[in-house]
């Protein structure tokens, strides 16, 4: 349990009640991974003034691993943690933020863990903040475990910043899996519900936060048990962004779907979904698995490395009815193997997911609400400025939980333009003498802008091409040579860009 009680002012308690009930953007700013150059470039995720920014920073420490952080109320980075150190929002080390997790070494690669790591408001205090850290050692106890147990260190910003508190421990005495902590707001809007499994049982660990501080609650079954070997750091948990569900994933106990009742922090009506057959799960093999929400609650996605599957909760037979594969791992190297691994949800109702190696580039649903694959999952979508590990996604709980809207629809555009799906296209005849049409297997339909280009690069014809698969564009008066055609169909909510090219004789 916390040592900090309080008698808590009522003007506190109003402030903090209607700041939860606005559209509140904590999660605002995303700081995660690192870069490969000597520069020290490390990228954040800014998702303020109406489109999603990468942003360039040098964080000083890698976000790999465990990494949380927080904005105030209107978007502002506050401050982020490696499970290391606690750092400040310019990459400085906050004051008495070092040696959390008792690392006392460079803390610049942080603690080990994916989602391990989680930053709540104390909604009783203004600008006092809880940090939960998980701990692991690397020697194993006398029960053949490794040690991993649950912390928190206190943050106050009333003036500078500074850890007041930290490396506290919680009242769980047994070993908790790695990865899984997540956290959601108590039906209240003021306390808070943080649940993970334990190793080597089917038990939940279940806490609560409230006005005197953190208190061990009783424990839950998860109607599954969870090895340690096999499932420690090797999967994620989720609520429901509606918060009546909890979901957690991995590839050897694949998914497990609860009811949750954010009054009593009370888990119920367990269904374990195998998105793979049980007799095709090979054991053996190193797979992380991921999953997350879709903003209106009825989707689940589970990335397994190699695929990603859509999961129908509203199906009355979810094994039977509701598991879709919308895509395979597509085997791009950007330069290196970009397969699917963590996923979150963002304030603009995309989920962006990265891979667990250096990449320009990463992924996004665009749009996860829409059934099957017209959820519209881009591989590489998402173009960065420079080769980062991004793996280490920042761990939210579940904001805007009472919102009505869950996500911030302001957020129209990524970065400074749309970005484009790009499919390669045949025209003919080809050599042309002037006339052209699509190949009718491309299937186009619909209204296009043409631009066609030189060799050059230079533009020197556009126009409106309808139905491109049905109907002809002429380009006689073009002179002869090889020419390049852009078909860009505005009509979609992720954009296509076709690229096609002709030669024109005379």
């Amino acid at each position: 349990m916390s040592n900090r009680n309080y008698l808590v002012p009522i003007f506190l308690i109003f402030f903090a009640i209607n700041s939860l009930l606005s559209q509140g953007k904590y999660d605002y700013v995303w700081p995660y991974g690192y870069g490969f150059s000597s520069t020290g470039q490390d990228p954040r995720l800014n998702f303020n003034g109406g489109k999603l920014d990468v942003e360039i920073s040098n964080n000083l420490y890698w976000l790999t691993r465990q990494n949380a952080s927080i904005c105030s109320e209107e978007g502002e980075l506050l401050f982020f943690t490696n499970g290391c150190a606690i750092i400040q929002e310019n990459g400085v080390l906050m004051e008495n933020g070092d040696s959390i997790n008792f690392i006392d070494s460079d803390c610049q690669n942080g603690a080990t863990g994916v989602q391990d790591a989680l930053i709540l408001p104390n909604n009783y205090l203004k600008d006092e903040y809880y940090v939960l850290h998980k701990f692991l050692s690397l020697e194993r106890d006398e029960n053949d475990e490794y040690p991993s147990k649950l912390y928190y260190s206190y943050v106050d910003l009333t003036n500078q910043g500074e850890v007041v508190n930290k490396n506290i421990p919680l009242n769980e005495e047994r070993n908790m899996l790695f990865s899984y902590l997540t956290g959601i707001a108590h039906k209240n809007q003021m306390d808070w519900w943080l649940i993970n499994p334990l190793v080597n049982d089917s038990i939940f660990s279940v806490f609560k936060i409230d006005s005197t501080g953190i208190w061990k609650q009783e424990d839950q079954s998860t109607g599954v048990y969870f090895n340690e070997d096999r499932s420690s750091a090797s999967g994620t948990a989720r609520f429901s962004p509606d918060g009546t569900r909890f979901a957690i994933y991995n590839y050897y106990e694949q998914l497990n779907i609860y009811d949750f009742d954010r009054e009593t922090g009370k888990l119920s009506n367990h269904q374990q979904i195998w998105v793979f057959p049980e007799e095709q799960i090979d054991t053996l093999e190193n797979r992380f698995g991921s999953v997350e929400w879709s903003p209106n609650s009825r989707f689940l996605y589970v990335a397994s490395s190699e695929e990603l599957h859509q999961i129908d909760t509203w199906e009355s037979d979810i094994q039977s009815d509701g598991i879709r594969l919308i895509d395979v791992y597509n085997g791009t190297e950007d330069p290196f193997p970009t397969n699917l691994f963590l996923m979150a949800l963002g304030p603009d109702c995309r989920i962006y997911m990265t891979s667990n190696s250096g990449s320009y580039s990463n992924h996004i649903i665009h749009d996860p609400d829409e059934l099957g694959t017209e959820c519209n999952f881009v591989q590489n979508g998402l173009k960065l400025p420079e080769n980062y590990v991004g793996k280490g996604l920042p761990n939210f709980p579940r904001y805007r939980v009472d919102s009505e809207e869950k996500c911030d629809n302001t957020i129209t555009r990524i970065i400074d333009h749309q970005i484009y799906v790009k499919e390669e296209i045949q025209v003919f005849p080809n050599p042309s003498r002037g006339s052209i049409q699509v190949d009718a297997a491309a299937d186009l339909d619909g209204v296009y802008d043409a631009l066609v280009y030189d060799l050059e690069g230079q533009l020197v014809f556009e126009s409106v091409w309808r139905n491109p698969s049905e109907t002809v564009l002429e380009l006689s008066g073009l002179s002869s040579g090889t020419y390049f055609i852009e078909l860009f169909d505005q009509g979609k909510s992720v954009p296509r860009f076709y690229l096609g090219k002709v030669v024109l004789i005379d």
